[in-house]
């Protein structure tokens, strides 16, 4: 097949899904985002819809952004370089490097090309320096002093750079940064081994991610409380997965492989690569080596390498960065995809089921001498509806529909379909999760004390601190409304009775709306708006909600917490029938 003239491959696969002990159809879609008139490409980074990279053009190489076709290429190189790159993508900005002999400077981009911006440390000595991972507000990568590389961070000014260099270290390099913390190696000056460096903004704050028996060691990415690298075990490189210590290593490698590498992570996945006598393998783990997943056989026979470079995953699917060729070739930048499946394609799982109960309603309302029958609402409709509904009430068809919503997520989240991310926020050692399951604030409530997470205790989000409540905004795509832990004594009203957190932490700081609170339609429980505010809200309105993992308990059982979704909606059937 030429990938040229047939730039984006469907390919279905059998996963499955190990927590709902069934397996569900999930489609691929790979995508060659190979520009028209480069003799190769490579895609090294992926933020939402937007890929980052290089392509050669004739003597050049050149810093590219995609948005997700090759159609979408768009030229990053600014004038007066030879060359340029972007190794990393976030939230509209680019980072790379530029280069003119006989240095190298790091470079941030704003999606355009005259958007070059050169940060170059004043520390630095006049060669090199490049940034090669990115996250919110910050950027890593490396600047050299004298002639070594030191390990370099930013927070998006030249001016901001901070040298992470640890004292023992002939050089390092930092790859990754999410939520405060930095990941990369160095080499230490006593036997020039390689150590996985994990740093929380200082160079004094390192910590060595090697594992007992690794002398050799790298980490690459992280994000939500996971790191990845590789650690050299037994003689072979081998795929490697940390959650903040050298004691947490998890070995991704597999077996009959030469050698493997992992090199990004987003929400509880890995991507990198494994080896063998035919060439590299672009993989995809959940977790474990047990769920080893082979990129490279979605692609096209005639490509024989292939490496996945960078990962994102949100509610809708997952997307992966990396590039292929053919033989001794050159490259070409790959785009993989793995969407959430659409909710026509669960008809074996409640399309059944919501047709039948469209069906009594719409007979019922004949019989009643209803005109019309109304459908159930779709998500977007749902969330849009509810600043209406809380404003004037439900009328009884318009509670049956909600209940057929509830009915409609508890049977995708069953599925697999609602795939959840979970982030950690090193500032007050706690992970997040958004649930896209819309519920009434008690049955929020209860779902996610329910919860647990790395032998932490679930809760409704408590954001005691306008440094949390930003960090939540910066890390989820935010619907119109979500619940938090806010709420005010049952039955209770009044705009300046005080407000609790579900925890008893103080209510000190709060972020209201303009005009809020205000207690209108007995607005007694909290939530958290797109933009950020807080908003108060009558509890049986069904919100998303927003879950917080902080203290240690045991971890309950995952059958259980799957059926408490379908449960608690077969109930509400009952309640409301």
């Amino acid at each position: 097949m030429n990938a040229q003239t047939n730039p984006i491959l469907r390919v279905s696969c059998l996963w499955v899904a190990a927590a709902a002990c069934s397996a569900t159809q999930a489609t691929w879609i790979v995508t060659n985002l190979h520009p028209a008139g480069a003799t190769s490409s490579r895609a090294f980074a992926v933020d939402g819809t937007h890929q980052v990279g290089d392509a050669q053009f004739g003597s050049s190489r050149r810093a590219t952004l995609w948005a997700g076709s090759a159609a979408s290429f768009v030229d990053l190189h600014p004038g007066g370089f030879t060359h340029s790159t972007a190794f990393a993508v976030y939230g509209g900005q680019q980072g790379g490097s530029t280069y003119s002999w006989p240095s190298e400077r790091a470079t941030l981009w704003s999606s355009t090309a005259a958007s070059a911006v050169d940060m170059h440390p004043a520390y630095a000595s006049s060669n090199n320096s490049v940034i090669l991972g990115m996250g919110a507000g910050e950027q890593v990568g490396f600047a050299d002093v004298g002639i070594r590389s030191h390990a370099t961070l930013w927070a998006g000014t030249t001016a901001s750079a901070v040298d992470l260099h640890p004292s023992d270290g002939v050089w390092s390099a930092a790859y990754g940064v999410w939520g405060g913390q930095q990941v990369g190696h160095y080499a230490r000056i006593s036997d020039g081994l390689h150590q996985a460096s994990l740093w929380s903004g200082t160079a004094a704050s390192i910590v060595v991610l090697n594992p007992a028996g690794s002398q050799n060691a790298r980490a690459f990415g992280i994000q939500g409380g996971e790191q990845v690298g590789f650690a050299q075990l037994g003689g072979n490189e081998h795929a490697a997965l940390w959650r903040g210590s050298a004691s947490s290593f998890v070995d991704l490698h597999i077996a009959g492989k030469s050698y493997s590498h992992a090199t990004g992570v987003y929400g509880g996945r890995q991507v990198g690569f494994t080896a063998d006598h035919t060439g590299r393998q672009a993989a995809l783990w959940d977790g474990t080596a047990a769920s080893y997943f082979d990129l490279h056989s979605l692609l096209p026979s005639p490509y024989t390498w292939s490496e996945a470079t960078g990962i994102y995953k949100d509610s809708t699917g997952t997307w992966i960065s990396g590039w292929a060729r053919i033989g001794s070739g050159n490259e070409e930048a790959f785009l993989w995809h793995e969407p959430v499946p659409e909710p026509a394609t669960f008809a074996g799982l409640g399309l059944g089921v919501l047709t039948a109960l469209r069906r009594r309603r719409a007979k019922t309302r004949r019989a009643s001498g209803s005109a019309h029958a109304r459908p159930g609402p779709s998500r977007r409709t749902r969330q849009a509806g509810l600043a209406r509904n809380s404003r004037r009430g439900m009328s009884r068809a318009a509670t049956s529909t909600r209940g057929l919503g509830v009915l409609y997520l508890s049977l995708l989240a069953l599925s697999g379909a609602v795939q959840a991310q979970i982030i950690y926020n090193p500032s007050n050692d706690s992970y997040y999760e958004l649930v896209e399951t819309a519920k009434s604030w008690n049955d929020s409530r209860a779902d996610a004390d329910a919860r647990s997470y790395l032998g932490r205790a679930g809760h409704l989000a408590t954001l005691t601190s306008a440094d949390e409540n930003a960090f939540v905004m910066a890390s989820f795509s935010m619907p119109f409304r979500t619940w938090i832990g806010g709420w005010q004594p049952e039955g209770d009203s009044d705009v300046n009775a005080p407000w609790e957190w579900v925890t008893g932490e103080s209510f000190t700081f709060t972020n209201w709306g303009p005009g809020e609170p205000n207690g209108g339609l007995s607005e007694n429980h909290l939530d958290i708006l797109f933009n950020g505010n807080w908003n108060d809200e009558a509890g049986w309105i069904d919100n998303y909600f927003l879950v917080e993992y902080s203290s240690a308990v045991p971890e309950p059982a995952t059958a259980g917490i799957l059926g408490a979704g379908f449960l608690l909606a077969a109930a509400r059937r009952r309640k409301r029938g």
